[in-house]
């Protein structure tokens, strides 16, 4: 199962890669492939960490699936986050389909110091979610609800949520 997964998901890739050969200019389709390409690894990095289980077992559910290979987080007071990403999703046939591209950003006041970056892979597991991954704005837990995945060889947990992200630190 898991193994049919990451193919079908791979060929979802193998099609984005495709599609960027129609992007209107020589730079955005080097930039979109770049992205599905580092998507690709870090889609590949999660599947293979043994702590990642439970989204090991449980991407075969998820209706679609956001991947952003980076997402740097920088403040001192006023911070913010940004990074892009990779959404691919299962169509009406069952077969994965895409890429759509993501610009992800947030900004943040209170107490905080410093920069981080992260990988996040985020597993879409109902309709509410795909639809609202869909809307031309997105807010993550104001449009769906949001869990952080299990993490940890024995994490074993009935996650009910419309999004369910797994973020690692980078490097």
């Amino acid at each position: 199962m898991l193994n049919k997964t990451i193919r079908t998901i791979g060929i979802a890739f193998a099609l984005a890669a495709s599609a960027a050969l129609v992007a209107p200019t020589a730079q955005a389709q080097g930039e979109q492939q770049n992205l599905v390409n580092a998507a690709d690894a870090t889609l590949t990095n999660f599947l293979r960490d043994p702590e990642m289980k439970w989204l090991q077992q449980n991407i075969g559910r998820a209706k679609a699936v956001l991947i952003s290979p980076e997402i740097v987080k920088a403040g001192f007071i006023i911070g913010g986050s940004g990074g892009r990403g990779v959404l691919v999703a299962k169509g009406p046939s069952g077969k994965w389909v895409g890429p759509a591209f993501y610009t992800l950003a947030t900004a943040s006041v209170g107490f905080q110091a410093g920069v981080s970056a992260s990988e996040v892979i985020t597993l879409v597991m109902t309709d509410k979610g795909v639809n609202s991954m869909l809307s031309s704005s997105f807010k993550f837990g104001a449009d769906a609800s949001v869990a952080a995945g299990p993490v940890g060889a024995g994490a074993q947990s009935n996650v009910v949520a419309d999004l369910i992200t797994f973020a690692r630190a980078k490097g």
